[in-house]
């Protein structure tokens, strides 16, 4: 007997289709070149309707394409207006919040004029808060506010000497705060400010101009003065507790009892560091060094 043969198995491709199909598939691509190779007037109706076809699906990706692009080109359009819409919105508000900032410091400047106390202490808390909401107006509002403090402290001769109005105390409360600084290359000042008995406590006033400034039986416990113009000053009984004073010049500053306790005070003249040992209340934790 002959032997039967045994039926061939045809390996699948990547894909996972029978060899057979792959075969006919290309075989079926091979004859659409042919359709697109051969002159129309050579081929069949059958024939020239599939290569109608053949071509008009050829052209399917291009129109997909342009509207794509056209799709984009619209798409950036829009963007292009409303980020242009978005940035006219932003400009409205800064400018409306600029003429609001505007329009309150005016009216808390010709506060401070008011013969009223509490006029103008509500107008330095009006001041401080446009300070906090507008940093760039911050060293301007500096500059009133010390201007403020120095006019309308206690005058001379009152008998006893009057500590600082409401107004006057926040003002300084205000301009002690390590975040209002003055203008670039300028420094506070308060030069011949008269508050005896003023409540500062641990308030930032490094460099300030205090000359010839009455701070007597003041509360200055812990306050930064480092650098300071203390010159011809008036600290007599001051509580400066702590307080840094690390470069004041204190020329000529009035030091009886005024109490120098754990102070920081290297780098002041060594004339002027006899004469605190000599009048002021200094111990082993006040620093010459």
């Amino acid at each position: 007997m002959s032997r039967r043969a045994r039926p061939l198995i045809l390996t699948a491709p990547d894909d996972g289709e029978p060899h057979v199909k792959w075969w006919r598939r290309r075989r079926h691509i091979e004859r659409l070149t042919d359709l697109s190779a051969a002159r129309p007037d050579e081929l069949s109706a059958d024939r020239r309707l599939e290569l109608h076809l053949q071509r008009r699906a050829a052209g399917y990706p291009v129109v997909t394409l342009v509207i794509l692009v056209l799709g984009l080109i619209v798409t950036a359009g829009s963007l292009r207006e409303a980020t242009r819409t978005v940035a006219a919105a932003f400009e409205e508000i800064r400018t409306s919040r600029e003429g609001q900032i505007t329009e309150r410091y005016s009216r808390a400047v010709e506060q401070l004029g008011s013969p009223t106390v509490d006029v103008r202490f509500g107008a330095v808390h009006a001041l401080d808060r446009i300070a906090r909401d507008s940093p760039r107006d911050r060293p301007t509002i500096v500059a009133v506010l010390a201007a403020f403090a120095r006019e309308h402290d206690p005058r001379p001769g009152a008998k006893p000497p009057a500590e600082p109005g409401t107004d006057v105390q926040a003002a300084l409360s205000v301009l002690g705060r390590p975040d209002m600084t003055p203008a670039p290359g300028t420094r506070l000042d308060l030069h011949g400010l008269r508050v005896p008995g003023v409540h500062l406590p641990g308030a930032t006033l490094e460099g300030a101009n205090l000359n010839r400034a009455d701070l007597s039986r003041g509360q200055l416990r812990e306050a930064r003065l480092a650098g300071a113009d203390l010159r011809d000053a008036d600290l007599s009984k001051a509580d400066l507790h702590g307080a840094v004073l690390t470069g004041a010049r204190l020329t000529g500053a009035r030091l009886a009892g005024t109490d120098l306790r754990c102070a920081f005070l290297s780098g002041i003249a060594d004339g002027d560091q006899q004469r605190i040992r000599d009048e002021a209340l200094v111990d082993s934790c006040t620093r010459f060094g």
